[in-house]
């Protein structure tokens, strides 16, 4: 026999030895095998959303002197306080007299002002019996719109004629208030 013939290799204590550690590492590849898509987690990439925009919330009067709806007699200096939450709007104030509902033949527009983002002022305008238009009424009514988007500059284009000084260029309803003012 052969010094190197199978059947001493087969009996050999080495081979053996490396015999069970191929075995061991064949089970260990079948079960790493079998194993790995059950414990292997991939994460998703998170999705990123921006923040919800804030809501554009309408202005909202604090305060007027004269308080509003209430007589007084001409000539008066009427003023309005207005806050915004949204601090970047640009308020954009009208004063306006025998308004609403819209006469061509009495309504005036007596001041359209527009203030910067976050400027809000007090909003003052004096009102004299000139303002108002001559009528066989001594009673008139002065009205401070306030909106925080745009009013249509020609207002004659405006879907609602009785409400041309309000009328704003997406359609948002302005804040409306006023006073009556009696020329004697």
């Amino acid at each position: 026999m052969s010094r190197f013939s199978a059947a001493r290799l087969l009996n050999s204590p080495v081979f053996r030895r490396v015999l069970t550690g191929a075995e061991f590492l064949h089970q260990w590849t079948l079960w790493a095998v079998l194993l790995a898509p059950l414990g292997c987690v991939v994460p998703l990439a998170p999705e990123f959303q921006d923040p919800p925009a804030a809501s554009n919330t309408p202005p909202r009067f604090l305060s007027s002197d004269p308080a509003f709806e209430v007589q007084r007699n001409a000539p008066q200096d009427f003023a309005v306080k207005v806050e915004d939450v949204n601090p970047r709007d640009r308020l954009y104030v009208r004063w306006a007299s025998d308004y609403p509902s819209f006469e061509q033949s009495s309504s005036r527009l007596l001041a359209d002002i527009e203030t910067t983002a976050g400027n809000l002022p007090l909003f003052r305008v004096p009102a004299k019996c000139d303002d108002f238009a001559m009528t066989d009424s001594k009673m008139h009514r002065l009205v401070v719109i306030v909106s925080d988007q745009p009013f249509v500059k020609d207002p004659s284009k405006t879907n609602n004629p009785d409400y041309r000084y309000s009328a704003t260029i997406n359609s948002s309803v302005p804040i409306m208030a006023g006073w009556v003012v009696v020329c004697p």
